[in-house]
């Protein structure tokens, strides 16, 4: 019995309990995923207003981060036609959605 009483004394030692706050896990989530939603909307919507040549040149830039070089050589095209459909693309969206912003610091950049 005593030996039992020491075991069970140790182990209770060796654990460690925190207490979350669950309310707070709980709040923080439920904004993530309608932020996630919400961003999924716009995406879509935004998405809609291009058509594929447009799609493929932004996904390039935009997600996989291609240089306008790297751009025109993937679609066989000039390099100074691509800076200009990424600035007509980057046009038509800020009119297209006055309320998000479509300029980003890498594409305020500009390539020489």
């Amino acid at each position: 019995m005593h030996n039992q009483f020491i075991d069970d004394y140790r182990q209770q030692r060796h654990i460690t309990t925190v207490e979350l706050d669950e309310q707070a896990l709980l709040d923080f989530d439920v904004r993530t995923l309608e932020q996630m939603v919400i961003d999924e909307q716009t995406l879509d919507q935004v998405w809609r207003l291009l058509d594929p040549l447009e799609r493929e040149l932004m996904y390039l830039w935009a997600v996989e981060g291609f240089t306008a070089q790297q751009i025109a050589t993937e679609l066989e095209q000039p390099r100074g036609s691509v800076l200009s459909r990424i600035h007509r693309i980057r046009k038509k969206l800020t009119t297209a959605m006055p309320m998000h912003d479509v300029r980003s610091e890498r594409g305020e950049k500009h390539e020489s």
